[in-house]
């Protein structure tokens, strides 16, 4: 965490990377991912010396500061390639959805369609609350 950091933001960064640690996400990696999430955060509420500008231009705006970027962002890359689906999966377009949306088509599935939505969340999502449900629907 950079310095002047409020204790707040401090907390929350130890407190990510704790939980990246015990869930075994973002192996090697948990420190940068947990202060990547609070640096935003920071930046969002305008707490950090190059966001105190853009801010108050983007509030004045009605668009938020990361839409005045002139590339693509990487979540939006994320996004534009969940809604392409996936041929193997049997949920379209699986990676946009939410953990309930999935949860209320999976009872229309059979055993090996729920394994392969399993197998691919857990090589690309790795949504623990959506495993605990897969999980579950293959035990019984």
């Amino acid at each position: 965490m950079p310095r002047g950091a409020s204790p707040k933001r401090e907390h929350e960064f130890e407190k990510l990377k704790h939980q990246f640690q015990h869930d075994h996400r973002y192996s090697g990696r948990e420190e940068e991912v947990a202060a990547r999430i609070v640096n935003k955060q920071r930046s969002e509420a305008g707490e950090t010396k190059s966001s105190a500008g853009k801010s108050a231009s983007a509030a004045g705006s009605g668009r938020s500061s990361t839409r005045n970027t002139p590339h693509t962002s990487a979540t939006s890359r994320r996004s534009a390639k969940a809604h392409t689906g996936n041929p193997r999966l049997s949920v379209k377009e699986y990676a946009g959805l939410t953990i309930s949306e999935v949860t209320s088509r999976l009872a229309s599935l059979s055993l090996s369609q729920i394994r392969r939505l399993r197998d691919y969340e857990l090589a690309h999502k790795h949504r623990k609350g959506m495993l605990e449900k897969l999980n579950r629907k293959l035990v019984h």
